[in-house]
């Protein structure tokens, strides 16, 4: 009897698995304490790389999503399309395309910012016990560079950015189930940074359910510390319709407001 109830949860647990892969829902909220505290909140739809998600709360977030508007985003692509529907508008933001512009602004005629020492590790702290009803696996991951500017041929004291970040993943989730933030594989155009990317999302496997991240900023001898707590929960079987990841019909494209930002910095 003991087996068959075992045999049965495993059935019960494949099922899931496989309709969890189709759609699922869920509720996400990062804190970051730090100067500036504030909280994130947003809820996600997920379904097969496609990923919606709904802006509830967020401060600093709301330079670049208000509260109230939906993001959208796919597996494989750095786009994403942020929607406004109490204004039926929407703009798209090229994240590539933005941070490539970016880079340009660490090597001016008049200032220069290089990057060194970079480095970066990951390591596994086996298992990291149940949430939200699923097993995860426990990672860190450390890294840390220094940047040094010169300024009309003088050069600043390095300032030193070291990271920590502990991950609780699951593989029971689908990774690109992720809310739009952590799906995007960001690129800066600088190749020891990127090199350093890429060994921190490639050394995580699975869907973050938790994550704790601490920073520190090292400069003249003073640091600062900042950390951000970030979590998943009420996840939830679901399907959708298509249309839930489509620009509705009768929006308006708008320019995006945070290029617009950075061209006037060029």
């Amino acid at each position: 009897m003991a087996r068959m109830k075992r045999i049965a949860a495993v059935v019960v647990a494949l099922a899931f698995v496989s309709e969890v892969h189709a759609g699922i829902t869920y509720r996400f909220e990062s804190v970051t304490e730090a100067a500036s505290p504030h909280v994130f909140t947003g809820v996600v739809k997920a379904d097969q790389g496609k990923v919606r998600m709904e802006v509830v709360s967020g401060a600093d977030a709301q330079l670049i999503f208000e509260k109230g508007s939906v993001v959208l985003s796919s597996s494989g692509s750095g786009i994403l399309t942020v929607l406004n529907p109490s204004k039926k508008t929407y703009y798209e933001m090229d994240l590539g395309h933005l941070l490539a512009g970016a880079a340009t602004f660490m090597s001016t005629p008049y200032a220069k910012i290089d990057v060194k020492n970079p480095r970066v590790s990951v390591s596994k702290k086996g298992s990291g016990g149940s949430l939200q009803g699923f097993p995860t696996t426990r990672s860190t991951i450390d890294s840390s560079f220094d940047m040094v500017l010169k300024m009309m041929g003088e050069t600043k004291p390095p300032i030193r950015l070291s990271m920590t970040t502990e991950v609780w993943s699951t593989d029971r989730l689908p990774a690109t189930a992720a809310n739009v933030i952590e799906s995007i594989r960001v690129r800066t155009g600088v190749e020891s940074l990127d090199k350093m990317i890429d060994a921190q999302t490639s050394g995580v496997v699975g869907f973050p359910l938790k994550q704790v991240t601490t920073t520190r900023i090292t400069m003249n001898g003073s640091t600062t510390t900042g950390r951000t707590r970030s979590q998943v929960t009420d996840i939830r079987q679901s399907s959708f319709a298509a249309s839930e990841f489509a620009v509705p019909a009768g929006f308006t494209k708008v320019d995006n407001p945070l290029e617009a930002k950075l061209n006037e910095l060029r």
